[in-house]
């Protein structure tokens, strides 16, 4: 069974908070598919002051979010049917922090079709947000293999457990490789132009650099966001499950099949 992106527990009711004059802190989680940005705004979740991050413009989640919310909507099942900033103004109501801080996480190929693909106005979009956190992948291949996987499978969250791969085609599983390879390289690059465009203070991540010192991770976010105090002194209320990272071993496996495949070998 897929995944459902609006099952995931950020968007339950238990996470709302009660209605503020408005946030007084913006920012925004800019990360690609398989980069870690799960694990990064759970964490963030879990340390109760920095709102509720999740990925509200997902149009998959878009839709029943406004309605559980009670934000009007339209009848077309997408995020573009809606008034857009009307949207984001309710959910600014339910989900910014005690602490005036509220925090959205959004994907390339989740914003770039709500401005029909223009990249100037997603950096003026971009420019509505005090900070931004930006998540990419180094290895590539790494994460393409991930994501298709994923996608083939319907399994998208991440429990520590590897895929289960068996009935998975392979050539299907090496051609959607190859092309989230590709729009993974292209998402970097128009990442990286609008940001720079936004002018706004970001922070660049890698999801390598989050596997090998998660906390130190986690406080140079904190800091982005403008906290100041001591890490000691922030409770961690483990409101949320923080995802598990997998073995690896498929990731591994479905990698030298491709390499294989693109050298011309068989892939089977």
């Amino acid at each position: 069974m897929n995944d459902d992106p609006f099952a995931s527990e950020e968007h339950g009711p238990q996470f709302d908070s009660p209605k503020h004059p408005g946030p007084i802190f913006r920012y925004l989680i800019f990360s690609q598919q398989r980069s870690g940005s799960t694990w990064l705004s759970r964490r963030l979740i879990n340390l109760g002051l920095f709102g509720v991050p999740a990925e509200y413009l997902n149009p998959l989640v878009s839709i029943r979010f406004a309605q559980r919310i009670n934000c009007p909507t339209d009848v077309r099942d997408d995020v573009v049917s809606m008034k857009f900033y009307t949207y984001l103004s309710a959910v600014e109501d339910v989900r910014t922090s005690s602490t005036g801080r509220f925090g959205i996480k959004v994907q390339p190929n989740q914003i770039l079709p709500l401005f029909k693909d223009d990249l100037e106005a997603v950096a003026a979009f971009l420019k509505g947000y005090h900070a931004l956190i930006v998540l990419i992948c180094r290895d590539k291949l790494r994460q393409a293999v991930s994501g298709a996987m994923a996608d083939l499978t319907g399994h998208w969250r991440s429990d520590g457990k590897e895929p289960d791969l068996s009935g998975v085609p392979w050539l299907p599983l090496m051609s959607d490789t190859a092309t989230k390879l590709a729009r993974y390289i292209t998402e970097d690059q128009q990442m990286a132009s609008v940001c720079q465009a936004s002018r706004r203070p970001a922070l660049y991540l890698t999801y390598e650099q989050m596997v090998a010192d998660p906390d130190g991770t986690l406080e140079r976010v904190v800091r982005v966001l403008g906290y100041t105090g001591l890490m000691s002194a922030i409770p961690n209320t483990n409101a949320i499950k923080v995802p598990e990272p997998r073995p690896g071993h498929a990731n591994a496996e479905v990698r030298r099949h491709f390499l294989r495949y693109i050298e011309g070998n068989s892939a089977s």
